[in-house]
């Protein structure tokens, strides 16, 4: 499934767990049944729930960022994201920082 396609799934499933939040507190059936039809945990139902009440808020990650050092290795290896994530992972192995993984540096090049 594609993100958007797990977005608009998600959508959906927020505004029935908040019909049914309104109708009185889910049960465990209910949740169990909204997760085997999502395709997710029961854990991932109850916080789509929670924040369907406005009882939590969306985790947020950091994203990766290019610095100037980024852009300039992947200037030198002509825009391969994969041999500069090759780089970062020699210099982490040789005592230097941790290495993104490759995907992250994916994302971020875009």
């Amino acid at each position: 499934m594609t993100d958007g396609g797990r977005r608009a799934l998600r959508d959906v499933v927020l505004r029935r767990l908040a019909e049914l939040g309104a109708a009185g507190p889910l049960s465990r059936e209910q949740v169990a049944l909204v997760a085997e039809g999502a395709g997710v945990s029961e854990r991932t139902v109850w916080r789509w729930a929670a924040l369907a009440a406005g009882r939590a808020e969306p985790a947020v990650r950091p994203r990766l960022t290019l610095d100037a050092a980024l852009r300039e290795r992947l200037a030198f290896w002509r825009g391969n994201v994969t041999a500069v994530h090759r780089e970062l992972v020699d210099a982490a192995a040789a005592g230097g920082p941790p290495a993104p993984g490759v995907t992250s540096l994916r994302r971020a090049v875009r």
